[in-house]
């Protein structure tokens, strides 16, 4: 976890490890979001009751290897794109099209790809703040109070 006032600098792969990324968010700044994300796609695209998704800069996130693994879907009429790795299949980043973040295009990443140090001592930026579509959700309702606190 970074001191305060340090840039944040976290290693990420997927699981056959043939494309890796960094994530470097500079001292002062923060990501456009960080939430677990109900919606219907999303559960789909993970094949999960729900995911962990923290947003960025697109100046932040940086492919290091493997770029020719990367492959796109993106549904028609949704400027959403998944981006993943062709080999394994893990889902590396969200590209958002023409929708920008306070005017800045940003990409999506999911922090269950960080290096497994970084997972288990998450630093609290990344750690999710909120439930995006919360009524999405799928989970019995007791598991959904018990993990977030919700009824």
């Amino acid at each position: 976890m970074p001191a305060a006032g340090k840039d944040l600098h976290v290693h990420g792969h997927c699981y056959c490890g043939g494309v890796t990324f960094e994530v470097m968010i500079p001292a002062g700044s923060a990501p456009v979001f960080s939430t677990y994300c109900h919606c219907d796609s999303c559960r789909r695209a993970h094949a999960a009751p729900l995911y962990h998704v923290v947003c960025v800069e697109e100046a932040m996130f940086r492919i290091t290897q493997g770029e020719h693994l990367l492959k796109g879907y993106a549904r028609t009429g949704n400027q959403l794109n998944r981006v993943f790795c062709s080999t394994c299949g893990s889902k590396i980043m969200n590209r958002f099209g023409d929708l920008r973040f306070d005017g800045k295009s940003a990409v999506a990443f999911f922090p269950n790809l960080l290096e497994e140090a970084t997972q288990h001592a998450m630093p609290d930026m990344l750690r999710p703040k909120g439930n995006y579509l919360a009524e999405e959700c799928v989970l019995e309702r007791g598991v959904l109070n018990q993990i977030f606190g919700l009824a």
